[in-house]
């Protein structure tokens, strides 16, 4: 018998934990109620579990709000529970016998993965660009602010300093207005400094906060490469196992994963995901759910019998 181990996804990303009324709770907060409930129902009755994982996917597309930086993430956190949900349908898929719809799960769960990753990045490439352009205009202010003050400064060293020049009163009027509103602008921008400095401090390390999240939805998209291609290959190998050593008989492979598991195995866990994909096969076997039964200590295991050595006749 090949041996089956149900396996595990990557950790679960972090899903918000705060208590909501039921017409305002988010699927984030139903999917970490719904996994511990659905995580301790796979022990008993994996087939249950996945049926209840599936009931998790919403009926419609999920919306991905890009109003601010804020909408983005509370759609990212909503989107990862979708791909949590799908990462719980293939552990209990797996654990049910069902690889195929297990597989196809992790499937759509990396679509939803990427789908999920391009509008996160143009969320933040939007945040990023405001930013940005807020710090260079910051910088032209501050360009300016320099500029003023050494125009200023230079004004009234030559004022000091040198002959006072001969002009209309319309030119003196128009020389002190001149003077007035370029004093009004410095007071300005020397009043809303550490404001440009500050955007430009901003947007210099803008992406700091975003870099752990980025980084986590293009693991994201990843996360599922490696069951796909797994159970690909088993099912694959499966197949072939079916169509040469059982002449393409279902319910005789079924007959083999279940002549093959103990009354008590080493490893339950293997031989509970072995006997569920029996009975996937032959769901009318009602030997294999005694033995699996069996194994879970629902009914008693039948004792072994000691078998006895034939001993040598003695010779008179």
């Amino acid at each position: 018998m090949r041996r089956v181990l149900a396996l595990s996804l990557l950790a679960p990303a972090l899903m918000a934990q705060a208590p909501a009324t039921p017409a305002a709770q988010t699927l984030a907060q139903k999917v970490a109620m719904e996994t511990k409930v659905i995580d301790a129902l796979k022990l008993e009755n994996p087939v249950g579990a996945f049926e209840k994982a599936k009931a998790l996917l919403p009926a419609k597309k999920l919306p991905f709000d890009k109003t601010s930086l804020q909408t983005a993430f509370a759609s990212i956190r909503e989107w990862n529970a979708q791909l949590d949900i799908y990462r719980l349908i293939y552990n209990t898929g797996i654990a049910a016998g069902h690889y195929e719809e297990a597989k196809e799960a992790c499937e759509m769960g990396r679509e939803v993965a990427k789908e999920l990753q391009l509008q996160a990045m143009s969320s933040f490439d939007d945040f990023k660009a405001t930013w940005m352009k807020a710090g260079q205009a910051s910088a032209k202010v501050l360009d300016e602010l320099k500029d003023l003050e050494a125009k200023v400064e230079a004004n009234r060293v030559a004022m000091a300093t040198t002959p006072k020049p001969k002009m209309t009163v319309e030119d003196a009027n128009a020389e002190i207005m001149r003077q007035h509103e370029m004093s009004e602008r410095l007071a300005f921008l020397k009043a809303n400094e550490a404001t440009y400095k500050q955007n430009i401090e901003e947007s210099t390390r803008i992406m700091a906060p975003l870099e752990r999240p980025i980084k986590d939805l293009e693991a994201r998209t990843h996360e599922f490469d490696g069951p796909i291609a797994q159970w690909e290959k088993y099912l694959k190998e499966e197949a072939g196992s079916i169509a040469s050593a059982y002449k393409g008989d279902k319910v005789k492979y079924a007959m083999g994963l279940l002549s093959a598991v103990a009354p008590k195995p080493l490893d339950k866990e293997a031989a509970l995901v072995a006997l569920h994909r029996a009975a996937f096969m032959d769901p009318k076997n009602a030997a294999i759910q005694k033995r699996i039964d069996q194994i879970l200590g629902k009914v008693a295991t039948p004792p072994v019998k000691a078998t006895k050595a034939k001993g040598k006749k003695k010779k008179a």
